[in-house]
């Protein structure tokens, strides 16, 4: 890998991505991002992405290529150059006249045209594939005061360089570390210098790959090139070797590369590892024994098909009988509680019947209520092993009590209903009911995690401007329980205040953030996604502090809308810059929280292919039924739900 770049170089996007439309067009969003986060003003940007995206169009659909795309952007001065090289089939170079207007009634060749008249130059090289090179002048603004003391950082990087947000990164228990759009280290707070065990200056400015080359093929160097190539969020749960720990790392696109948080869950994974120790020894017969014999003394005894009875003392101690007198079936069926007596009975006779047809052995497991003399009533658990002693079926059987067990999973279980309870009670405070709004459909549908403790604080809203336009906007805090609710309300009256006060969507959660710096230091942080609806033109105006964009469906189209991405609120300082997307009547917006993509299944994530696959189909049903659908497809394709999911659809009928 080079060495860091010379102080005066911004830095260059560079990507090599196969021909596949779907990360082609994450590819155009990104460089959005790209040129945004440098100070390129928005014609500009419109320009160079256009032109962009017509030369890789072009490279999908005609150049037959097997080997990747190759794209790179990079400053000279003010001047941008981009160079986009597909290695097909190429054609004769000489032949082209770029000046000259194409036949529009030609198959082709409008497409080169058409970038050089956006584009300030243009060389194109057709042998052994198609290169173009191409130059756009004074793409970008003048830089800012102070800026070349900042060596090679661009504006936007330099929130990182600010005093008061340093010291907050610093403060903060996760390692927080950013990278420019080659992967050089622009930032590491403490917590991330240990867990990378090297000095600052070793990696400031100095690529990723270089200091931790066997990266670039794991998840995490993955996970990394995907959030800088095509502006998708990520969250991994992995290993690390060196330190033994378990860390949770987010991936976070933003304008000026990637920020990535990291946090040990060790403690988390302990009791997750344990409570799968427990189940697995649940499952198996061994260990459910061992199990038993920890919490007391075991009963054993044996009975054969003709029902005659024999047990140690301990067996006869639990059954509650007389070891004096002998153990017949009914005696024993006589000891069973009232409730339990005519199932047991029933499940004796079945297990003689399978003995008689079956020749291999098997292990049948039960619990069931014994009434002993005197009027106590205790719990036991029996596992019977069928043997085969000739033609005879033996049942060798172990017995312990279990009533200590039961009593405390009953009180588990009502003390997590009773904890369920308050937590959906609170948990329905952040949702609030959708008004009716004339020409917008609105629904929403909500689902709790499985357990109370995992109950977060995701919110979402929907209400009126004072200039008539309709503010969406969904959220989730990171984190569970009491404080995350707490601070969910917090934000949601913050976004409320704010916006009437201005209802531009990167002024709302601007001031919201910098409420949330303002206050105590906390190690909570919010995603938020606003959207700004303008019923009359259809204009729909996004701002997201971290949080996943919608999906836009509606005739035939079909598709993730990727924002601009500010860090999520609470985090630092920043400024959040808007997207800008026109409905057209009869489109749908579906938004969510990431509890339905991060809804998990074994290793799997639910995703946003699954998302958008999920709605793609529904383009023609009803608002609720898309929100519906969606939430449902998620909590079935988990195990269980380990997050509170939002939906929330809208459409301009």
């Amino acid at each position: 890998m080079s060495a860091a770049r010379p102080s005066d170089t911004l830095p260059r996007l560079a990507f090599r991505l196969p021909l596949d439309p779907a990360r082609l067009r994450r590819v155009r969003d990104r460089i959005r991002d790209y040129l945004h986060g440098l100070g390129c003003p928005s014609e500009t940007i419109a320009d160079v992405v256009l032109a962009a995206e017509e030369a890789m169009a072009n490279a999908v659909r005609h150049s037959g290529a097997a080997d990747e795309l190759e794209i790179s952007l990079a400053f000279d001065g003010r001047d941008l150059i981009a160079e986009i090289t597909d290695h097909g089939r190429g054609f004769d170079a000489s032949r082209l006249d770029l000046a000259r207007p194409p036949d529009p009634t030609a198959p082709g060749g409008r497409g080169l045209f058409l970038m050089a008249a956006l584009l300030d130059e243009l060389q194109v090289q057709g042998n052994g594939g198609v290169a173009i090179t191409a130059v756009k002048r004074n793409a970008r603004r003048e830089p800012a005061r102070g800026y070349a003391k900042r060596r090679w950082l661009a504006p936007a990087e330099a929130i990182y360089h600010d005093a008061r947000n340093v010291a907050l990164l610093e403060e903060i228990d996760e390692a927080v570390v950013a990278y420019d759009w080659e992967y050089r280290y622009v930032h590491l707070n403490a917590a991330a210098l240990r867990h990378a065990g090297r000095k600052r200056e070793q990696l400031i400015g100095h690529s990723a790959w270089q200091a931790h080359p066997e990266a670039q093929d794991m998840p995490q160097g993955i996970a990394l090139r995907e959030a800088m190539e095509l502006g998708r969020f990520a969250i991994l749960e992995y290993h690390v070797p060196t330190s033994g720990d378990w860390v949770e790392t987010r991936f976070y696109p933003t304008t000026f590369g990637v920020t990535v948080v990291s946090r040990e869950i060790n403690e988390r994974k302990r009791k997750e590892f344990e409570r799968e120790e427990l189940l697995e020894a649940v499952r198996d017969g061994e260990a459910r024994l061992a199990l038993a014999s920890r919490a007391g003394a075991i009963g054993l005894y044996e009975w054969t098909s003709d029902a005659a009875y024999w047990g140690n003392p301990e067996a006869y101690k639990l059954f509650g009988l007389d070891p004096e007198m002998p153990v017949t079936f009914e005696r024993w069926l006589a000891c069973v509680h009232p409730d339990d007596r005519e199932r047991l009975a029933g499940r004796m006779a079945e297990l003689v019947r399978l003995a008689a047809a079956r020749d291999e052995e098997f292990v049948d497991r039960d619990e069931y209520r014994i009434v002993h003399s005197d009027g106590s009533v205790r719990w036991l658990e029996a596992v019977n092993r069928l043997e085969r002693q000739g033609s005879q079926a033996v049942f060798r059987g172990t017995v312990c009590d279990v009533t200590e067990r039961r009593r405390i999973e009953e009180a588990l279980r009502a003390s997590e209903a009773s904890h369920r309870d308050f937590f959906e009670t609170l948990q329905e405070g952040l949702v609030h009911p959708l008004p009716v709004i004339a020409g917008l459909e609105l629904a929403m549908r909500s689902l709790p995690a499985h357990s109370p403790a995992l109950v977060g604080g995701d919110f979402c809203d929907v209400f009126r401007l004072p200039d008539e336009r309709v503010l969406v906007v969904i959220g989730d805090v990171v984190g569970k329980g009491m404080r995350a609710a707490a601070l969910a309300e917090t934000v949601h009256s913050a976004l409320r205040a704010f916006a009437t006060i201005d209802g531009d969507p990167g002024f709302v959660l601007g001031k919201t953030n910098d409420l949330l710096l303002a206050g105590e230091p906390d190690d909570a942080y919010v995603t938020v996604l606003v959207v700004v609806l303008d019923l009359d033109s259809g204009e729909a105006r996004l701002a997201s502090a971290g949080h996943p964009g919608p999906i836009r469906i509606g005739g035939d189209l079909s598709q993730m809308v990727e924002p601009l991405y500010g860090p999520p609120l609470g985090s630092f300082a920043a400024r959040y810059p808007t997207t800008t997307l026109l409905l057209e009547h009869g489109q749908t917006l579906v938004l969510f929280t990431d509890g339905v993509t991060e809804a998990r299944s074994d290793d799997m994530l639910f995703g946003e292919e699954r998302a958008l696959g999920t709605v793609s189909v529904l383009a023609d049903e009803s608002v609720q039924d898309i929100a519906d659908a969606l939430a449902s497809a998620a909590r079935s394709f988990s195990d269980e739900l380990r997050d509170d999911l939002e939906v929330l659809v809208l459409r301009w009928p």
